[in-house]
């Protein structure tokens, strides 16, 4: 009986951590459709669902500004409480790279888009 409980248990934990992970966006996944709303859809409309209220007029203009790029690769998200960082590396036709680094913050329990800069030399 004993093993039998413990094995249940064992269950229903495992099936809180994949449901809980399962909730909602992470940060990549909000950085890709942030990147694609800014430099493949070109849409400052759209942009706003990825950003935080602080950062909506940067973002529009960065939509605004910008063309497609050809080729985009996102790194993993370095998560540190409600804050997560997430590498971009974009080439464009020429093959010329640029590297950028996607902060987000957690707002009403979802991944935003907080601030797009270039990398840190430790971030590198």
């Amino acid at each position: 009986m004993k093993s039998t409980l413990k094995l249940f248990s064992m269950l229903v934990g495992t099936a809180s951590v994949v449901m809980l992970a399962g909730c909602g966006e992470g940060p990549v996944d909000v950085a890709k459709k942030y990147h694609k709303a800014v430099y493949k859809d070109a849409d400052p409309g759209k942009v706003s669902e990825y950003v935080k209220d602080s950062y909506k007029e940067d973002a529009k203009k960065q939509a605004k500004a910008v063309a497609a790029k050809k080729n985009c690769s996102f790194g993993d998200a370095k998560i540190d409480g409600d804050t997560a960082k997430v590498k971009v590396v974009q080439k464009d036709a020429e093959g010329n790279k640029t590297t950028l680094v996607y902060h987000l913050e957690k707002e009403n329990g979802a991944w935003k888009i907080s601030k797009v800069a270039p990398p840190k030399e430790k971030e590198d």
